[in-house]
């Protein structure tokens, strides 16, 4: 029996996905947290 295991750069295909949405929730929540926050505490809520 032998099976076969796509990947793409070191990760398994079936895997890529849950990266990608991981990657993208930490890029929102950089910009959150660098910027937004501030946006809106200047807005007057706090």
């Amino acid at each position: 029996m032998s099976v076969n295991h796509q990947q793409w750069l070191g990760l398994p295909l079936n895997l890529i996905w849950g990266y990608v949405a991981i990657a993208v929730f930490m890029t929102g929540d950089g910009f959150e947290l660098a910027f937004l926050s501030h946006y809106i505490k200047e807005l007057g809520f706090s």
